[in-house]
């Protein structure tokens, strides 16, 4: 089995920062949903934890409302 890293770090908040653009505030966005989206297009290692706080962080900013529905 072959794990990639994709090579540049700061693509994890673009790619974020792109989800929560996308949002527009129509509706919360779903962070279970996101952190899927930042793996599917990065392949970040991140834990889900670490990608949560950091979307929520990002959504606060922005005002973008987000529903925090990831299990643990």
């Amino acid at each position: 089995m072959r794990i990639t890293v994709s090579p540049d770090p700061c693509n994890v908040a673009a790619t974020a920062d792109a989800i929560l653009r996308e949002a527009n505030g129509e509706a919360p966005l779903s962070v279970t949903l996101a952190i899927f989206l930042i793996r599917q297009k990065t392949g970040s290692m991140r834990s889900d934890a670490d990608l949560e706080a950091l979307i929520a962080k990002m959504a606060a900013v922005r005002g973008v409302p987000i529903v925090m529905d990831r299990e643990v």
